[in-house]
């Protein structure tokens, strides 16, 4: 019996309060023995399941780095995790429609700066045209800069 055994016997024997025969003394430390080996099975078990797990996140983090883009980074960590990721393919539904409408917003902002610089060249052009007509070449600019944008919405 080791120390441990000794000391849960010696409290168990004070709280029940009598004095036990030697045979339960005996039975007492053979199931502190076989509740030991359980624990230690247990904690067995859980280090290969963390070990596993780790070597799962090395292969994540290792295809994540690899990838360039944020949108790269977010596809190449779920492919990554595929084999042992339960939800991957909902994962990658998410990411396809956050992808979709991300796309959607800043079409519209491209499309806005893409319009917005339309109009300040076009405004340039006319400006340009009539600077030989007038020496306040800024104060034209900004006229025609203003009459383009108002052309093309923006």
């Amino acid at each position: 019996m080791n120390k441990r055994s000794i000391v849960v016997a010696a409290v168990c024997l004070s709280l029940a309060g009598c004095v036990p025969i030697e045979q339960q003394v005996l039975n007492l430390g053979q199931d502190i023995d076989l509740l030991m080996e359980k624990i230690d099975d247990q904690q067995s078990k859980l280090v290969t399941q963390i070990d596993k797990v780790q070597d799962h996140v090395t292969i994540v983090n290792d295809a994540v780095k690899a990838a360039k883009t944020l949108p790269e980074k977010a596809a190449a960590g779920i492919e990554a995790s595929r084999p042992f990721n339960p939800y991957a393919d909902e994962m990658v539904v998410g990411l396809g429609l956050l992808t979709t409408i991300g796309g959607l917003f800043f079409k519209k902002k491209i499309e806005t700066v893409s319009a917005k610089y339309k109009a300040h060249k076009q405004g340039v052009e006319r400006a340009m045209k009539n600077s030989n007509a007038t020496p306040e070449l800024d104060a034209i600019l900004y006229d025609e800069i203003g009459k383009a944008r108002a052309a093309n919405g923006v």
